[in-house]
């Protein structure tokens, strides 16, 4: 009894399929066409660059020399880094550039100051998205020249 089933099934479904390709003779062909119907170049376009304008960044020198210290003498200066030396007080100096890393828009991420037999060593680090600002203050001892080492770095130049 099933076999009769199936094989009545199978009839109809090859009669169905007979009778489809009877009545869209088209179906058929799509699947039998493989022959270009044209050879014809279709033009493209080809994209055009142009080139997004975008703010220019300052200089590093010109970035670097805003944090001259005041009351300082230029030791050395490169793009990106200064050297100084000053007679004024550590405290009045390390406050100075804590002040001014402050007013860029920085986060001050390191403040630390060491005092031991008469020596200074001040260390401040600003922040700011990809800009980062080094200074260093050290004094060997009282009544010594303060040495000041500034140094800039921008990720985005790298």
């Amino acid at each position: 009894m099933h076999i009769f089933a199936v094989i009545l099934a199978v009839c109809i479904l090859t009669v169905g399929l007979i009778v489809a390709r009877i009545q869209n003779p088209s179906l058929s062909n799509i699947y039998r066409q493989k022959e270009v119907l044209s050879e014809k170049v279709l033009p493209t376009q080809t994209p055009t660059y142009i080139p997004t304008p975008f703010p220019t960044s300052v200089p590093k020198d010109t970035q670097i020399d805003s944090y001259k210290y005041p009351n300082s003498s230029v030791i050395s200066s490169s793009g990106n880094s200064l050297s100084l030396q000053s007679d004024d007080m550590t405290d009045v100096i390390t406050g100075w550039y804590k002040e001014k890393i402050e007013n860029e828009g920085m986060s001050v991420t390191t403040f630390v100051k060491t005092r031991a037999n008469d020596k200074v060593l001040n260390k401040l680090v600003g922040v700011k998205e990809d800009e980062q600002i080094n200074v260093e203050i050290s004094q060997e001892g009282a009544g010594q020249t303060v040495d000041i080492s500034v140094s800039f770095l921008n990720e985005s130049d790298n």
